[in-house]
């Protein structure tokens, strides 16, 4: 008795599933191979991608560096736990490279916006170009990457067009790079007009002491600005990529074939319940 409980009649067999679903087996199957069929034509249609990368060695920056805003990044990175100062030179680069302020240098440069903007396949006139559509499209097609190795990351980016993805990825490089030293020049030459009024000023040994040293510092920093590798170094250039990123047609179809197969037999099975409690109600009536 106990058994009969526990497995009702209303309780679907596992045998009457498979035979409702061998009954309707060439429905599941035009279905299936249907939605299969329309994965492979989308698959097809979508645009090759492909990535360009290197890895790039972060350049220690000056300790008293701060931002160009007015906000001091020193006092956030000091709550940065880490045995090295590769944590703040990743901080500050994923932080600027990703800004609208870098991003204006980049929008300035004619040659980059129709490289990241046009492909094969469709050509857009530069003045059609809005700011915020192409920074949108940057974000989605720049890659920047931690490495395992401390104070080595990766830069990539992704285009249609094998060649273009790596002029997009070298333009990039350069830009920030001269970004980057332009404003540790300016702020450098902000901080030594200051320093050097201050020096004028003041007649105190220890402090005219200590303002030397910091208008010394400024020098040193303003020196180490005007190098051509300033924030970024090459370990390796950028290669033209061989093979295809993008998108994974064979993931696609398996993908589309199995959920497809799987809600014509929900379907199946579904409307199947549906015509047996439909006589059941009418054999009540």
């Amino acid at each position: 008795m106990k058994q009969e409980e526990n497995n009702p009649k209303s309780e679907i067999n596992l045998i009457e599933i498979i035979k409702i679903l061998k009954l309707n087996r060439f429905l599941i199957l035009l279905f299936t191979f249907f939605c299969s069929f329309c994965a492979i034509v989308y698959s097809l249609y979508l645009p090759n991608l492909y990535m360009s990368e290197s890895s790039v060695e972060l350049q220690p920056l000056p300790s008293t560096r701060s931002e160009s805003s007015g906000g001091s990044i020193n006092s956030l990175l000091m709550n940065i736990s880490s045995p090295n100062s590769s944590v703040r030179e990743k901080f500050i680069a994923e932080k600027k490279i990703f800004s609208r302020d870098f991003f204006r240098v980049l929008h300035a440069d004619k040659d980059f916006i129709i490289n990241l903007t046009n492909n094969s396949f469709t050509k857009i006139d530069i003045k059609d170009v809005n700011f915020e559509e192409s920074f949108d499209l940057f974000k989605s097609r720049f890659k920047f990457n931690e490495s395992k190795i401390p104070g080595i990351v990766k830069l990539s980016f992704i285009h249609e067009e094998k060649k273009i993805a790596r002029d997009l990825l070298y333009s990039t490089y350069e830009n920030f790079n001269k970004f980057m030293s332009i404003n540790t020049l300016n702020e450098s030459e902000n901080s030594l007009d200051f320093l050097e009024k201050s020096l004028s000023s003041t007649k105190i040994p220890e402090v005219r002491s200590v303002l030397s040293q910091l208008i010394k510092k400024e020098y040193q920093d303003i020196t180490f600005a005007k190098q051509k590798h300033f924030f970024f170094k090459f370990i390796e250039t950028p290669e033209i990529p061989t093979q295809r990123y993008s998108p994974q047609r064979s993931i696609i179809c398996i993908i589309t074939f199995a959920l497809s197969l799987l809600l014509i037999s929900f379907i199946v099975l579904f409307m199947n319940l549906l015509k047996v409690k439909t006589k059941v109600i009418k054999y009540l009536d």
